[in-house]
């Protein structure tokens, strides 16, 4: 897309999801560092185990930094919509207002819907969600029957920019 009139970046800050990570991260290391000093304490060689060690550490750093650090991007001009979310993303999602039929703005559950945080499918509802928290979204009914609902932290400034060149496929509710 040419320039961005609307640009927005989120990413997945629910804390529920950091404990659940957290203490999983806790559990293996912790795991892990007792089967290390039970083999210490036997004399047995503990080198395989260091490394199984440092392998799970640099693991669960690299799962955590993956999920909460990598934003989505929202941008938006005269031409659509564009999302980016690396590295889940490969492509940019580029909707183009003439490919989308309505659109809303509404709250989502990301479990309820969707199972969870990030990029998620839906292949039984032709529905796909970029969720990066609960609370609104914007909904895109696209000509093709498919659905997407992208996440937003800031759901009455994206109302007002879908409304300047969509808005007579706005949903009302």
């Amino acid at each position: 897309m040419a320039y961005s009139e609307y640009n927005e970046r989120s990413t997945i800050t629910d804390l529920g999801l950091k404990v659940l990570l957290a203490s999983s991260a806790i559990m293996s290391t912790g795991i892990m560092l007792a089967v290390y000093i039970q083999a210490d304490r036997n004399g047995e060689d503990t080198t395989e185990l260091l490394w199984a060690l440092a392998l799970v550490l640099v693991m669960e750093v690299v799962l955590f930094f993956l999920i909460f650090r990598s934003p989505m991007i929202i941008d938006g001009s005269h031409e659509g919509i564009q999302v980016r979310y690396r590295p889940f993303m490969i492509r940019n999602r580029v909707f183009l207002w003439k490919e989308v039929s309505a659109w809303q703005i509404r709250k989502v559950s990301p479990f309820g819907e969707f199972g969870g945080w990030g990029l998620r499918r839906s292949f039984r509802k032709k529905k796909t969600g970029l969720i990066t928290g609960g609370g609104k979204a914007l909904e895109l009914q696209l000509q093709s029957g498919h659905t997407w609902v992208v996440s937003t932290g800031n759901p009455e400034m994206l109302a007002m920019f879908c409304r300047k060149y969509a808005a007579d496929k706005e949903v009302q509710v």
